[in-house]
């Protein structure tokens, strides 16, 4: 698979980043902590490869437990089949920052630099998610032009779907040249990775990247970037 980030100029928004690490927004940060923060975001580019890659699933079955996908894939999820109900393709994106910026996070974790670990961490989950969702903007724009619609992005793990469904579509890319694996956990290596879907469909109606937020029921989520509206 190509990669497709080949290039990519990386982001962590420092709002974003100061979330995570317990602070509402920079401006309640203490000075010492607010530069900490500012030069792991300064290294964060230096410490990573960006790499992304798709690959196009044609949906043929869609029940109320699941879908079936071309090659003879079965995904079991009474949400999925909710949110693929009339999509033709599952478009399955991969995303990774690469390795060396989890051996730094863990090399200031065991130096003792706790402030300048989590700020790292936080940083370089910024900047995934934000690599993601340029993957994902780019698929709105191809499916503006050719007059389709996108659902929006899920993921094994989210409510109502199983973790267990990310080995079946990580199995459909092992012959491919992808610089992710799974191990026996069901963890992704590097750390700083992402495995997403989204739909396409003929509707014409876009999907923001974002709007995933309001159909995950963990409330109390600190990345949380719209409120959760539960199904009706």
């Amino acid at each position: 698979m190509d990669n497709l980030l080949h290039g990519a100029t990386l982001s962590a928004e420092f709002s974003e980043v100061s979330r995570l690490i317990g602070y509402p927004s920079p401006e309640r940060m203490s000075e010492p902590i607010r530069e900490i923060c500012l030069h792991e975001l300064a290294r964060l580019p230096g410490l990573c490869e960006p790499w992304g890659a798709w690959r196009d699933f044609g949906v043929h079955a869609v029940r109320a437990d699941g879908i079936g996908l071309t090659g003879g894939l079965e995904l079991t999820s009474r949400r999925l089949a909710k949110l693929l109900r009339r999509a033709r393709v599952l478009r399955l994106f991969v995303t990774t920052l690469g390795d060396a910026v989890s051996r730094e996070i863990h090399r200031l974790v065991n130096d003792n630099q706790m402030p300048e670990a989590m700020s790292l961490d936080a940083a370089a989950t910024v900047a995934v998610h934000a690599l993601t969702e340029e993957l994902i903007r780019r698929t709105c724009d191809e499916a503006r032009r050719r007059g389709l619609g996108t659902t929006t992005r899920y993921a094994p793990g989210y409510t109502g779907w199983n973790i267990g469904d990310i080995a079946a579509l990580f199995a459909t890319l092992e012959h491919e040249r992808v610089p992710v694996q799974l191990n026996a956990q069901l963890m992704m290596r590097p750390e700083k990775s992402l495995l997403s879907i989204v739909g396409l469909t003929d509707d014409g109606h876009i999907a923001a990247p974002l709007e995933q937020c309001r159909g995950c029921a963990l409330v109390h989520c600190t990345a949380r970037k719209a409120p959760y509206q539960p199904p009706r």
